[in-house]
Formats: C-alpha cells, sequence, structure tokens
C-alpha cells in the first residue's frame, strides 16, 4: 500500500480555501476531482486518507481553539471587540448556589416554587426578587444572603455582527468593550 502524502491532502484543502468562500462551492468545484483522486485508490489507501483527515481536522480545530483562548486572554470579563465582520466576546455566567438550603426554605415559605424550577436545579432570579421586593427586603441583599455566585470558566464566542447584542453594531472596530467600565462611567 502506497501513502497518500498529506501534502496532497493540504494542497487540496489550502486550495479551496483560496478559490471558494462556502462548503456549496467547494462542493461544486472539487466534487470532480475528488471523485477522480478517490478512483485511483484502493481500500487501504481511502482508509488512511480518511484517517489522515480526521487527524487534520482534529489538529485545524485544536490550533482554532489555542488561538480563540489567546485572543480571550486579552478581552476583559463579560467584554467583546468588533471587527469589520465578527464580534467576539468574552463570557461567563453565574451559578447560584444555595448557602443553606433550610435558611432560604424559611425565607421563602411558600413561594418555593416560584423562585425554583421543578427539579429544584434553575433558580428564577427575577421571581426572588419579586418576592424579595414584596416583602420589603433588597433583592440584591438577598441573593448576597443566601448564595455564593460561582462563574463559569470564561469562554470565547465568536458571532457576525448581526447575530451579536446591538449595542456592539453601533461601536468602533478593534475598541475593547468593558462593561464594568461603562458602569463605572455611567454612574
Amino acid at each position: 500500500m502506497q501513502p497518500i502524502p498529506i501534502d496532497d491532502i493540504l494542497h487540496l484543502v489550502k486550495s479551496a480555501y483560496q478559490n471558494t468562500a462556502n462548503g456549496a462551492e467547494i462542493e461544486e468545484l472539487y466534487a470532480d476531482d475528488i471523485i477522480e483522486y478517490l478512483g485511483e485508490l484502493d481500500f487501504e489507501q481511502k482508509e488512511d486518507l480518511i484517517l489522515k483527515l480526521t487527524h487534520i481536522a482534529s489538529a485545524f480545530n485544536t490550533i482554532k481553539k489555542l488561538f480563540q483562548l489567546e485572543i480571550a486572554k486579552d478581552l476583559p470579563d463579560n467584554g467583546g471587540v468588533r471587527g469589520h465582520s465578527l464580534v467576539f466576546r468574552r463570557t461567563s455566567k453565574p451559578k447560584f448556589v444555595v448557602k443553606e438550603m433550610s435558611l432560604l426554605k424559611e425565607y421563602l415559605k411558600r413561594d418555593w416554587d416560584a423562585v425554583f424550577r421543578a427539579d429544584n436545579s434553575t433558580l428564577r432570579r427575577s421571581a426572588l426578587k419579586a418576592i424579595a421586593e414584596r416583602n420589603g427586603d433588597n433583592p440584591d441583599s438577598i441573593i448576597e444572603e443566601y448564595f455564593d455566585i460561582e462563574w463559569s470558566e470564561p469562554q470565547l464566542t465568536i458571532t457576525d455582527i448581526k447575530s451579536s447584542p446591538k449595542h456592539y453594531a453601533d461601536r468602533e472596530i478593534g475598541v475593547i468593550y468593558d462593561p464594568r467600565e461603562e458602569r463605572n462611567i455611567d454612574g
């Protein structure tokens, strides 16, 4: 069995990248080349080809992930930056962990079902805040008193401008948005 040179595969991928805009164009322009290429291979060579393509795709995704992690390091928590066509955002989500369940149950009494979903795993913060206000308490103080907030590991989210939060559309390209700074400026 003659192994398939990786350079041949990479040349085809590079050519498809340079000459096309999307997957449909790649299929249209390269389908005949693929059929011809595969026609010259026996089954073992086809297997070798698929294994190499799988490994190349895995290596590509790993390299892409490393780039994304480095880009994320340049962004503030829950901040982002607008590019020409993409928005890069570093996001993390809060998880509210009950400090002392019996104390929370005592505070909520019959309102327990309004605050927690049926499986008791998801907190409805808006319901808890409404109950706190109804009871004459400061909602933020109630959350602070009964919950520890754990933040998820920040993730880099890359979306096109149309799919991003609206405030990114009006931002200058390349200027980093830090929500903490804007909150401090606005008071």
